[in-house]
């Protein structure tokens, strides 16, 4: 955590790289399932089923429809999404010799599919079109619904963790494998040792020292490129954010980014609208990627209605049913409704990680009665702010041109100004007419408005109120 000084690199914001939206494409070097025959769709030519049994009878899943499927595959293994659970499970177990199929309700949209257009993506690759709220609309709830899941489509802020979460997990609740290991001040004992570990319990414990979980989550930043400290470049915003907290004393933190371009990336804006050139390096890229080169096959646009579940107990005994596979449908409306019903059997397991949201929802429909099972759901509130300040107090990153190909510095004031920066951003003149818009993907946007959200968080409230927050 840091008090006082404020950031130091402030990078300035550079054009693109040269050349047009097919050199950038070019550059990016994104995997791209479909052309590389990752992508199957089942009853079709390219479903991979020829080591299925081909009965596609349906039977063991107890639906009792006598409805089948009308196509099968089989597996060892089959992971329902392909988020952050997902992705990474998929590609651990294709690693290791595993032949797996991952599954997902969302398309895939491939690099030069994504327009970068806020009202496009958030309709392609958002849960409920981006229009799913709580019941009494207080909240709306964000989720994403595409390959790569939420990973696809959430900011590049990357945290871990916090110390004493983990720890309330192993104290409620018996975890003690995620417990974080204790500190050498820790080990050490006495009083200013115990003081020094609570005064830093912010700080990740050594490699040396890590945990189940302390490894995995180092693993984890390592695949997607954690940059951290003076590699996060910064835009105007966090830097009003930081000279903030320097001036109220308060502390403040910059958080990690697993953005390629550590400089104030150019499309830092895009990032929850797709991301056509992934300078993120979501799950898509890294770990969803890893699997389909070590084999893994990739479903998209299937909707998992239930779990198939078998009494492996023999006659005279009952035990735990075992988990087979999964029945759907795919090519429907990514709700169960259309499209052909497809089975997909696993010979080994069922990996289900279809967030926190549909993840419930379909072990409910496989006949499951754990008590806990859609409870104990809990959302991160997010809110706008806006912030009026003197002519001189801000310095405002501005496009030059409709197609944002350069950057330009200017002492602005916001007050006042708030609509025409964000018209100017949004390529929208005075008049109220689009100016130079054009048809490429990253023409009429507000990436320069938004720049890199998030590389720096206000840290002085986080304890909470037993802690002096």
């Amino acid at each position: 955590m840091m008090r006082g000084g404020g950031i130091t690199n402030e990078f300035e914001y550079e054009a693109p790289p040269p050349g047009g939206d097919g050199e950038r494409l070019e550059a990016a070097g994104s995997y791209d399932f479909e052309k590389e025959g990752a992508i199957v769709r089942p009853g079709g030519s390219d479903d991979g089923s020829g080591d299925g049994d081909g009965s596609g009878d349906g039977s063991g899943d107890g639906d009792g429809d006598g409805s089948g499927a009308v196509a099968s595959m089989a597996c060892d293994v089959v992971v329902v999404g392909s988020g952050c659970g997902g992705g990474v499970a998929a590609a651990l177990l294709a690693g290791a010799g595993y032949d797996v199929v991952v599954c997902d309700k969302g398309p895939y949209v491939p690099p030069a599919g994504r327009t970068n257009l806020e009202a496009d993506m958030i309709d392609r690759t958002y849960e409920g079109h981006g229009l799913v709220a709580t019941d009494d609309g207080n909240v709306l709830v964000l989720a994403g619904s595409c390959l790569g899941g939420g990973s696809a489509v959430n900011w590049g802020c990357c945290l871990d963790p916090p110390m004493e979460v983990r720890a309330e997990w192993a104290d409620r609740h018996g975890l003690e494998h995620l417990r974080p290991r204790p500190s050498p001040e820790e080990r050490g004992g006495g009083g200013a040792a115990r003081a020094h570990a609570h005064a830093h319990a912010h700080v990740r414990p050594p490699a040396k020292e890590a945990g189940e979980l302390d490894g995995a989550i180092a693993s984890v930043r390592e695949r997607i490129g954690v940059r951290e400290g003076s590699d996060v470049g910064h835009n105007a915003m966090n830097r009003v954010l930081s000279r903030g907290c320097d001036g109220l004393g308060y502390r403040w933190a910059v958080t990690g980014q697993n953005y390629r371009d550590p400089a104030g990336p150019v499309e830092a804006g895009f990032t929850c609208f797709s991301d056509r050139y992934d300078n993120k390096r979501s799950g898509l890229v890294t770990y969803l990627a890893d699997a389909a080169r070590s084999g893994a096959r990739i479903v998209p646009d299937f909707a998992v209605e239930r779990v198939l579940r078998e009494d492996t107990g023999g006659e005279g005994r009952r035990t735990r049913p075992r988990a087979t596979g999964v029945v759907g449908r795919t090519g429907g409306d990514g709700g169960g409704r259309g499209g052909r019903r497809v089975e997909i059997r696993a010979r080994r397991c069922v990996v289900m990680s279809a967030g926190s949201l549909n993840t419930p929802c379909v072990l409910l429909r496989s006949g499951l009665s754990n008590r806990h099972i859609g409870r104990h759901l809990r959302l991160h509130p997010v809110t706008f702010a806006v912030g009026l300040f003197s002519p001189d107090a801000a310095v405002q990153s501005r496009p030059t041109g409709a197609e944002g190909g350069g950057h330009l510095r200017t002492a602005s004031g916001i007050a006042g100004n708030v609509l025409s920066l964000i018209s100017e951003a949004i390529g929208i003149g005075k008049d109220g007419e689009k100016e130079g818009v054009g048809s490429a993907p990253t023409q009429g946007s507000i990436k320069s408005w938004l720049g890199a959200p998030m590389t720096t968080i206000c840290t002085e409230f986080t304890q909470g109120p037993d802690k002096g927050g």
